[in-house]
């Protein structure tokens, strides 16, 4: 090939061989340039030698999409933990508040379910009483048979002036040796309801069932007498 040393190479600065009469091209690094268009040196695969400078582009573009994708999951992922964690916070505490709320209540076997008339009550003024005669009389009481149900009977008359609304007893039962049976609490207090003007009467009879069917006798108190405005305690 002809040297030609007024031409060098731009990639390596090497004086320039004469391929054709169209062509030149370096021995030292291989680039070929066209005598018609010799802005850009070929290498010697044809391409231009600006072609690693636009794959070296694309691979970096898509080394920052990739990073772009990996950031993303990584923030996903901490939202989704920092959600789950704060549920599962809540949860314990409503559980725990739930806990603490039955605590108070654990010797109970059942909640008591307020009505009208235990909310009434409870805002009424209580009046300490040490004698009922004077206003309520225990008539009478008994336990026995009723078509074929173990009943215990309560009767009372009101004594005094005032009208009653209730009227509250509390028992004790008796087996036919005279031992005392078992009462459950809930079953220990008898509540009369129904109005009782001055000088009436009243009764009322209840189911016993269970173990308290062994009753042959019972003891009959007094609790409280329960007026419109004031609640009378025995």
């Amino acid at each position: 090939m002809e040297e030609t040393s007024s031409r060098k190479c731009e990639n390596c600065g090497g004086a320039l061989q004469a391929v054709d009469a169209d062509a030149l091209k370096c021995p030292y690094c291989g680039c070929t340039y066209s005598l018609k268009k010799t802005e850009q040196p070929r290498t010697a695969a044809g391409v231009t030698a600006s072609a690693p400078q636009a794959s070296n582009t694309t691979e970096s573009k898509s080394s920052g999409a990739r990073i772009f994708l990996i950031l993303f999951f990584l923030v996903f992922v901490v939202i989704v933990l920092a959600v789950i964690i704060n549920n599962a916070r809540v949860a314990s505490v409503a559980s725990s508040s739930s806990t603490d709320s039955l605590k108070g209540d654990a010797g109970n076997a059942s909640l008591k379910i307020l009505s009208d008339d235990d909310i009434k009550e409870a805002h009424e003024p209580h009046i300490k009483k040490t004698n009922p005669e004077p206003e309520v009389m225990i008539t009478k009481h008994w336990v026995g048979m009723d078509e074929g149900d173990k009943v215990i009977m309560i009767g009372y008359r009101n004594k005094g002036t005032h009208e009653f609304e209730r009227v509250d007893f509390t028992m004790q039962l008796f087996d036919g040796q005279g031992r005392e049976l078992t009462v459950p609490d809930s079953e220990k207090t008898k509540q009369l309801f129904k109005r009782t003007d001055p000088g009436e009467s009243d009764s009322n009879e209840w189911m016993l069932e269970n173990g308290l069917t062994k009753a042959k006798t019972a003891k009959i108190t007094l609790k409280k007498v329960v007026l419109d405005s004031v609640v009378w305690d025995y």
